[in-house]
């Protein structure tokens, strides 16, 4: 994306700060110093700065390339990253400019710039015909008058060097150029139109900011074309590292306009290859640059495109919120244009960013709606430009743009089932695609035709498509497009039945789904980028089921459940115990060190580099397993939250008491499927429910149940999830303990409430218990080892007439009526503070209080307390997991202590696990707003019966003593244990 590409203003075209070069005596007087000609060698690589007279800037970084030929002459040749400049090798005179091998810019004979030798004083005339064929114009007769004026020194960024100044004068433009002979090249370049010239009036100075000689690393440019032509010729990475070294050099010498565009031009490069933590971390640094500017449109062009593509960023990295944001402010923004054809051009673009936003939330026809206002707004911007070239930047700039939106209308009317607009949009854009040889969008444009194809039934011809966009992206080293594309393949080769051809590919899309969250260092980021990556995992579950491969299937199914919460959490040490602090912060820098190593690896150029580069990239990798290894002896579980190692079945069966069966769930678009587990054997049961028709069902059972409606009806509904869901994983559990894993909707699903045909409900016969993962089991033994038999119960904490719970209060004392000693905490006592400060030595935790759920931050779920001094009395997620509990039950009777973030795949993330983690191997939470007075009841007989039983057997029975007082679910089947089997 970019809009603000450099006119091009010289009348003879684009003769670079470039000429030639002679050996001169040390300091000779300016009378007497010459110039001969010769060329810089190939390699020499140079940055410009250029400023016209609306002060917009522009930087080109420019490299000499090989010699060659023009025209059946012999030629230098220059690249500006977009272009190749060619000079005629005999007299060092510009050629012409060639973009696609195709002329943008011409002069014949030559434009005889520069008479060697140069010497103060000497004139001269050079007549050219001059052909610009960006803007279709051709000037049969263009004079220029040059004179050498002095030899001075001249100051630049780059430094102060000796130059000759020359004078051009022509009818319409005025040059003024300062040639250094030690440098090779023009220094510093003026050039002033009047009012007679096709461009208007205006003036432009370019100066040399930084300069190297041949050998050493390959430097890039920093437009967006450039960005892209390093990205299609595979060098993306080289290009993106090369940005980031540059913004930091620049800012140094304090060129911060130049540094922005350097660091804008990383976050481009990030963007397409996939690096999104890369691209945030050089789109903010940019924006927080380009706010210290003047406003200007330059400026402001610049910080909405930023905008523009860190909202695209964040969407791709899985944060709508933050998405939405840089949306809607780039939009705000664009609206202060002084220029029509920019106000235009961006708001096209802001919608089709909004409308990608909806498509990522399921909100098809807004989508459609917005893309579409995208597509006429761009037609329109396209149709006021009055050029038809090939070369004109705008155009392609437009176009571009069009073509993208097309895609996205596309991919909406596709994702709603209109294949044939689909098919359309996609068509359409494919042209275009083609015609701008623009390979990314070519490859963006193929993939959903795949999509389409398998829709249609038509695995050949989709994995026809998803191999071309998998070659694209093979050759330009772009993650994102490959991941998708071997998903295809791997859904192509699924429905022919080639299921270990499938597994590779899904295989191969999730080890590229781990590398770019690898590059996230933002845990949200982390999470959110998986929300749209779940069939991934689910096609190489089904795969391995298919294959009998049941462990695998298994394996993969607890990857995806682990990898999402596990990112959830990151490496922010707040989560982590004290103990264990130490690790989290030697983990972070080691993680650095590895990155850096990598980088470095990457930006090597010659053999000896990069074997050296290799060396450091070994050894950094040895000392990070090394350091696994240490962490895993000191805390396993803290190895969890750096690594992913999802249990095998085989461990799970160690793990499992004898008289305890797992029953896993893996909930998919087309089908679910369970695993039976118990000591000695594995079934996989199929369930033909699709998670669509599971959702609703799930939902509504739900709401009959807090709603309270008739009894028959919630029945009726419990049966028939019980026919889903359990019937046919029945027949094969041999105990009556039974620990679940719930996966997506289930996780709020009651399962004590199903009902069988016979009529009893599924907690009358089994004792439950649930997990967030079978993963989780290895990190529950040994948990709960208070040294006394402490009690803490907190009740009704004093948080204002309108979150009065009357009964928790009594609840609370019961407790401490119950167990001799036990320190109890009411209303204006149980503070935050008293909480944390008494619940490290507790053996049983009870608290009685308001839960607060926050979907959004699930970190920030929070159990609600008096606060104290400075102390907001909030008790969150983020906060638990810091604590070093040694309870072995904590008992949460508040209100939806059992909901988290629920995202497709995740594992519950809540109140729940933050207490596991914490060090206490179970947990009684509930599912929703529990009626105060049956909590008090059901509370009551739980602790009755945990004197002789674990708590498990515990509840079941406290529930079952409900059910004869109060007879309706809603009463008493909110209440679940998670954690460990008893």
């Amino acid at each position: 994306m970019h809009h603000g590409i450099r006119e091009r203003w010289l009348l003879t075209g684009l003769i670079v700060l470039l000429a030639g070069c002679v050996t001169v005596p040390a300091e000779p007087p300016p009378e007497r110093a010459t110039a001969d000609a010769e060329f810089p060698p190939s390699g020499t690589r140079w940055i410009t700065r250029s400023v016209d007279q609306t002060g917009r800037t522009w930087t080109t970084t420019w490299n000499v390339l090989e010699e060659g030929s023009y025209q059946g002459e012999p030629a230098y040749r220059v690249s500006d990253q977009l272009s190749t400049l060619v000079y005629d090798k005999a007299t060092r005179s510009w050629m012409a400019t060639l973009q696609w091998d195709e002329e943008r810019f011409a002069a014949s004979p030559h434009d005889g710039a520069f008479s060697w030798p140069l010497r103060v004083g000497k004139w001269w005339v050079a007549t050219y015909a001059y052909h610009d064929r960006q803007r279709g114009r051709s000037f049969p007769r263009v004079e220029v008058t040059w004179r050498v004026e002095a030899y001075e020194d001249v100051t630049v960024p780059a430094g102060t060097f000796k130059a000759f100044r020359l004078q051009g004068r022509a009818p319409a433009v005025n040059f003024t150029r300062w040639y250094a002979p030690d440098l090779r090249l023009v220094a510093k370049e003026i050039a002033e139109r009047n009012l007679r010239h096709h461009l208007g009036a205006g003036k432009v100075v370019t100066e040399l900011i930084q300069r190297a000689p041949p050998g050493g690393e390959k430097w890039y440019g920093f437009s967006h074309e450039a960005v892209n032509d390093a990205i299609r010729r595979g060098e993306g990475r080289e290009a993106v590292a090369f940005s980031e070294r540059q913004a930091g050099e620049l800012e140094k010498g304090g060129l911060q306009l130049e540094a922005a565009q350097a660091h804008i031009a990383a976050m481009w490069g990030a963007r397409t290859l996939g690096l999104y933590q890369k691209g945030i971390r050089a789109g903010l640094r940019a924006l927080e640059l380009l706010k210290r500017e003047p406003p200007s449109d330059d400026v402001n062009n610049r910080i909405v495109n930023i905008h523009f593509t860190l909202g695209t960023i964040y969407r791709l990295a899985g944060d709508l919120q933050e998405g939405r944001r840089h949306h809607q402010e780039g939009t705000e923004l664009s609206r202060s244009f002084t220029n029509a054809r920019s106000r235009l051009f961006w708001s096209a673009n802001f919608a089709r960013g909004l409308a990608d936003l909806a498509v990522a939330e399921g909100d098809f026809a807004t989508a459609i709606r917005q893309g579409g206002e995208s597509v006429q707004l761009l037609e329109k911007y396209l149709a006021a430009l009055h050029s038809d070239s090939p070369f004109d930047q705008f155009r392609r700039s437009g176009r571009q743009n069009l073509a993208w939106s097309l895609v996205l209308v596309g991919n909406a009317h596709r994702r709603q089932g209109n294949l044939a607009a689909a098919e359309s949009a996609f068509s359409q854009a494919l042209a275009l695609a083609r015609e701008l040889r623009a390979d990314e969008l070519e490859a963006n444009a193929v993939v959903p035709l795949g999509w389409i194809a398998l829709a249609r039934r038509d695995w050949a011809a989709a994995l026809r498509h998803f191999e071309a966009s998998k070659a694209v992206g093979t050759r330009l080293n772009q993650v994102p497009l490959l991941m998708w594309s071997h998903t295809g393949i791997g859904w192509s080769h699924f429905r022919e039945r080639r299921y270990d051809e499938a597994l590779a590919a899904f295989r191969r899309a999730l080890d590229l789904v781990e590398d770019i969250r690898g590059e996230l260092q933002d845990p949200g980021l982390r999470s959110g980028f998986l929300e749209d990556k779940q069939g991934m995992y689910h096609g190489a579950v089904w795969s391995a089921i298919l294959l009998d491969k049941a462990d695998e299937a298994f394996s993969l199914a607890e990857r995806g459940r682990s990898r999402a919460f596990l990112d959830l959490l990151g490496t922010q040490t707040v989560l982590s115990k004290g103990k264990t602090r130490a690790l989290v912060e030697e983990e972070v820098r080691l993680r650095a060190r590895l990155s850096e190593a990598k980088a470095l690896a990457l930006d090597a150029t010659g053999a000896g580099d990069r074997a050296a580069a290799q060396k450091q990239v070994d050894a950094a990798e040895r000392a990070y397993r090394a350091f696994l290894e240490r962490v895993r002896l000191e805390s396993r579980e803290q190895a969890s939250l750096m690594t992913v190692e999802p249990v095998t079945l085989q461990e799970v069966q160690r793990l499992l008491p004898e008289d305890t069966t797992l029953v896993e769930y893996l909930v998919t678009e087309r089908e679910s499927v369970a695993w039976v587990v118990d000591r000695s054997r594995v079934e996989v049961v199929r369930l033909p429910v699709r998670r669509a028709d599971l959702a609703t069902e799930v939902r509504e059972f739900r709401q009959s149940i807090e709603d309270r409606t008739l009894i028959q009806q919630v029945e009726a509904r419990a049966q028939a999830l019980h026919e889903r869901l359990f019937a046919r994983v029945r027949p094969h559990i041999r105990t009556e303990r039974v620990l679940l894993v719930p996966h997506d909707v289930l996780h709020y699903l009651p399962f004590g409430a199903l009902r069988d045909r016979s009529g009893r409900w599924l907690v009358e016969d089994f004792t439950l218990t649930t997990l967030p993962s079978a993963s989780v089991l290895k990190y529950l033994q040994g948990k709960g080892q208070a040294a006394g038999n402490t009690v803490l119960a907190v009740g009704n904490p004093d948080l204002g007439p309108a979150l009065n719970l009357r009964y928790a209060e009594r609840e609370a004392r019961s407790v401490g009526d119950r167990f001799p000693g036990a320190r109890v905490l009411l209303r204006q006592d149980a503070t935050k503070l008293k909480v944390k400060a008494l619940s490290g030595e507790a053996d049983l935790i009870h608290l009685a209080t308001h839960g607060e759920l926050n979907e959004q931050d699930p970190l920030g779920s929070a159990l609600l307390l008096v606060p104290e001094g400075a102390d907001g009395g909030r008790l969150e997620v983020r906060e638990l997991f810091g604590l070093d509990l040694k309870a072995r039950l904590v008992v949460l009777s508040a209100c939806e202590t059992g909901l988290g973030k629920l995202s497709q795949g995740d594992e519950l993330v809540g109140l729940q696990r933050a207490f596991l983690y914490a060090g206490t191997p179970a947990v009684v939470t509930t599912l929703w707003k529990v009626d105060d007075r049956a909590s008090f009841f059901l509370m009551r007989e739980f602790y009755d019966q945990l004197k002789t039983r674990g708590p498990a057997e515990a509840l079941r029975r406290a529930q079952s003593a409900t059910m004869g007082e109060f007879p309706h679910p809603f009463f008493w089947a909110a209440f679940t244990v998670t954690g460990a089997p008893e």
